[in-house]
C-alpha cells in the first residue's frame, strides 16, 4: 500500500496533490499511473508550473536558516561551511505550486 499525506493552503491555493509519472515496482511487477484505485483523486490532463523553496538550517546553539534562492529552472548554488561539532545541516525542500 502506498499513502500520500499532505498539507495544503486550501484558502488560497485549494486542496489538491499533483504526481506525475507514478510507478511502483514490487514483486517484479511494474504498477503504471494508468492502473491505480484513486480512492478520492481523480486524474486530469492539464499541467501546474512546479516550483521549490529551499531552506539551509543550520543547528546549534544559535541556529541559523538561509533561503536557497532558484532562477526560473528551478536551479541555484550556495557555498555552505561543513557543521562544526555539534552542529547539523539540514536541506528542506518545500514544493510550491
Amino acid at each position: 500500500m502506498v499513502r500520500f499525506q499532505y498539507v495544503t493552503d486550501d484558502a488560497v491555493s485549494g486542496s489538491g496533490l499533483c504526481l506525475r509519472y507514478l510507478s511502483i515496482k514490487s514483486g517484479g511487477r511494474e504498477l503504471q499511473g494508468e492502473e491505480w484505485q484513486p480512492n478520492g483523486f481523480i486524474f486530469i490532463d492539464n499541467s501546474v508550473r512546479q516550483d521549490f523553496q529551499v531552506q539551509i538550517i543550520r543547528t546549534g546553539d544559535e541556529p541559523v536558516v538561509k533561503e536557497l534562492e532558484l532562477d526560473d529552472s528551478n536551479q541555484g548554488e550556495m557555498t555552505v561551511a561543513p557543521p562544526a561539532d555539534g552542529e547539523e545541516l539540514i536541506v528542506a525542500v518545500g514544493a510550491l505550486a
